[in-house]
């Protein structure tokens, strides 16, 4: 049985997810800061891009109402041809409740990921360490998934008619120090189609992730995840306004070996850079 997530850590996270895109705001045009070192071909500074996003859930399920969060990713170092980077996302789901001043948080699902980029024959070659953690907020079920998860990922950007760009992602996965999943290896492939002019224009997203297991959990050998997503971005800037629909196919909503939802979603997201 896993150990509830200890206070200190807890403050750690918070204060790293809420006080770097609070500063970053605060950064010169177009959004870095400019420390040092950049006539020997290495600069230290906060290019930082921070999504705040807010989403209603469609089903019925009390656990699944309200769904919130911060996305925060930041370079710390750049040097000629890549960068050291850091992300980080917290997302809060949040309880159905008659009264709307009661503010009931469910479940906290935070993703920590330090990584390395590195421009490749005209591509992104990307290795990370990514740290995810499933924890009940408040309330305790004897389950606190979390997982550690060695990556390797290429990323393609292009341009479509100079309207919009299109990126896609593949990623490999070596789960490792796992509490209270099966998981084993991942790959996943997504690819993002957004708008690169000014105004009200279409954007689109999908995603699939596939799984295998180790069977020590479950009799399963593996399972799929995917989600797709459609919806209009009102481009201001590097930054905008998203309105979005999502259809989700999620296994392990609740704990290792739990029940598969298939779910719609509705949501606004802030970026800002």
């Amino acid at each position: 049985m896993s150990r509830v997530i200890k206070p200190i850590k807890r403050i750690f996270i918070f204060l790293l997810l809420v006080l770097v895109p609070t500063c970053s705001l605060g950064l010169s045009s177009p959004g870095f800061a400019q420390i040092g070192g950049g006539n020997k071909g290495l600069e230290l500074f906060l290019n930082s891009k921070t999504t705040v996003y807010w989403a209603k859930y469609l089903t019925d399920d009390r656990e699944l109402n309200w769904n919130g969060g911060t996305r925060v990713k930041f370079d710390l170092v750049r040097y000629k041809g890549g960068s050291f980077y850091l992300f980080g996302d917290i997302e809060t789901l949040i309880e159905r409740s008659k009264n709307i001043s009661t503010f009931n948080p469910q479940k906290v699902h935070y993703t920590i990921e330090p990584g390395l980029r590195e421009e490749v024959a005209g591509s992104e070659l990307k290795i990370a360490f990514n740290h995810q953690c499933k924890h009940d907020q408040d309330r305790f079920d004897g389950f606190t998934e979390r997982w550690n998860t060695l990556v390797i990922g290429f990323i393609r950007e292009g341009k479509v008619k100079d309207v919009a760009l299109l990126r896609g992602e593949i990623s490999l996965g070596k789960m490792i120090r796992k509490a209270d999943v099966d998981y084993n290896r991942e790959v996943a492939v997504g690819f993002t189609l957004h708008p690169l002019k000014k105004g009200l224009l279409p954007h689109f997203a999908a995603n699939l992730r596939v799984v295998s297991t180790d069977g020590s959990l479950s009799e399963r050998g593996g399972f799929l995840d995917w989600f797709v997503e459609v919806g209009v971005k009102l481009r201001e800037g590097n930054g905008g306004i998203v309105g979005f629909a999502q259809y989700l196919h999620l296994n392990d909503v609740d704990h290792c070996g739990g029940r598969v939802e298939d779910l719609g979603r509705l949501g606004i997201r802030f970026e800002l850079r």
